[in-house]
């Protein structure tokens, strides 16, 4: 059973408080969590096409 929606939101909020705060606590953290954010975002945009697509295929089919 999949997560709602509310709890997948609560935790994504929660997750990337922490992380703002480390990075703002630590130099290195930030540096990484920067370039991480970046790579995080074409990541995602590439699963949107990727991924997403096949998984919506495999749903149709099965």
């Amino acid at each position: 059973m999949a997560y709602s929606d509310e709890i997948m939101q609560a935790a994504h909020k929660a997750a990337f408080e922490i992380y703002e705060e480390n990075a703002s606590k630590d130099a290195t953290f930030k540096e990484i969590y920067d370039s991480w954010k970046k790579f995080r975002k074409q990541v995602v945009q590439w699963n949107t096409i990727n991924d997403l697509s096949y998984a919506n295929f495999l749903v149709k089919i099965v």
